[in-house]
């Protein structure tokens, strides 16, 4: 149980039940859960008023810069897309 949780990215003091429940399904929903929970979180952290969210445009400003990119990193662009992706 002890790999499956590291391999989950879960602490391992978290309780078994959590990856043997039923409505959980494969381990690879509990992943996916986790990661839109990630994503709300910065989301919400770009859009809020704080000095979080300044910092945080400037850290996405200069990885766009480190990576060369012409648009800007939260647009849709299809290329973006298609690099992240793979």
């Amino acid at each position: 149980m002890k790999v499956i949780k590291h391999k989950a990215r879960l602490p391992a003091n978290c309780h078994d039940n959590i990856l043997l429940h039923s409505a959980q399904g494969k381990l690879k929903n509990l992943w996916r859960n986790q990661l839109a929970a990630q994503i709300t979180e910065f989301l919400v952290a770009l859009n809020s008023q704080t000095k979080q969210a300044d910092i945080l445009k400037m850290r996405l400003k200069k990885a766009q810069l480190t990576l060369n990119i012409t648009s800007c990193i939260l647009t849709n662009d299809l290329t973006l897309q298609f690099l992240i992706r793979y």
